[in-house]
């Protein structure tokens, strides 16, 4: 059934874009040339690929708004209709369930503050763990914390042994490329007494980026941030209400940017958050998460990213 829905919907698209073609002619402009295909990337017969239709759909809506070929609103409900079929993020950046090894890839991670173990049960997973007595000069102050993140990027504590003394904090980084449009999945468990757990893209030389922070304990359970080098850091969103994830069970954030700056973040498939932001254009350099207060296990990274343009 899943296949004959996805045929279908493929096919509906050259049909709506024959549509417009099919308009009366006292309707087209005098200088619109009927849109000459190809329809059909694929096998006769069969649908060529979602991805394709949809970019041909688009050029045909745009030489029809070029021509001023149709109605405008008949021209945005094509647009819908193309962008329900889109995916944004098509690209897989970076992925890690923490399936192997003792402590993190160091080809993938960079240990910046604290302790990062992999550990195996009750199932696979990245742990890390700070006492909230040796919280520190960290504590739940949230431009303290979000400085902390980014300056720990530019000098990282070093070797594991050290990082097990110096358990105040606990940071790490994926260096990696990513887009400005963005999708994050994150799986994770926290224990009761945790108050606190930060992860987002960050720019290279403290340059800023924005940040996803988990208070339990706060009003307003999940915060949005932009941090920039003229601004500092700058809440733009939060989520209603509390939100406590603390029951040792597994839960999934998802956090989405598109390219015109809307981000959404859902968490156990439930919308908390919607926002837009462009304060922050360019690309990012990596991915970034923080713990300053009780214990995590990380079961997962996935992102995703945008079309490059």
């Amino acid at each position: 059934m899943k296949h004959m829905a996805l045929l279908a919907g493929a096919l509906a698209l050259p049909l709506l874009a024959l549509s417009l073609a099919a308009l009366p002619s006292a309707a087209l402009a005098a200088d619109y040339q009927p849109w000459q295909g190809p329809y059909n990337t694929g096998n006769p017969g069969q649908p060529g690929d979602t991805q394709q239709l949809v970019k041909q759909l688009r050029q045909l809506i745009g030489k029809a708004e070029k021509a001023k070929a149709a109605d405008p609103a008949f021209l945005r409900d094509l647009k819908d209709l193309a962008d329900s079929y889109d995916n944004p993020w098509p690209n897989q950046i970076f992925f890690d369930n923490f399936s192997n090894g003792q402590y993190p890839d160091t080809r993938r991670w960079q240990v910046t503050a604290g302790n990062w173990r992999i550990v195996a049960q009750p199932s696979p997973g990245l742990l890390t763990q700070v006492n909230l007595q040796q919280q520190g000069q960290y504590g739940n102050n949230g431009q303290n914390v979000l400085s902390g993140l980014l300056g720990a990027l530019i000098s990282p504590q070093g070797g594991q042994s050290q990082n097990q003394q110096n358990n105040r904090y606990a940071g790490i980084s994926a260096p990696v490329a990513i887009p400005n449009a963005f999708n994050l999945h994150f799986e994770f468990a926290a224990t009761a007494d945790s108050t606190r757990f930060d992860l987002g893209m960050y720019r290279g030389n403290n340059d800023g980026g924005y940040f996803l922070t988990y208070t339990p304990t706060a009003p307003r359970g999940l915060t949005l941030s932009a941090v920039t080098p003229g601004q500092g850091n700058q809440q733009i969103g939060t989520s209603n209400g509390t939100l406590n994830l603390n029951d040792r069970a597994n839960h999934a954030i998802d956090w989405k940017r598109d390219r015109d700056g809307n981000m959404t973040v859902v968490v156990d498939g439930r919308p908390v958050m919607a926002v837009s932001d462009t304060s922050l254009r360019k690309p990012f350099d990596g991915f970034v998460m923080g713990n300053s207060g009780g214990s995590y296990i990380i079961r997962s990274v996935t992102i995703t990213g945008g079309r490059v343009h």
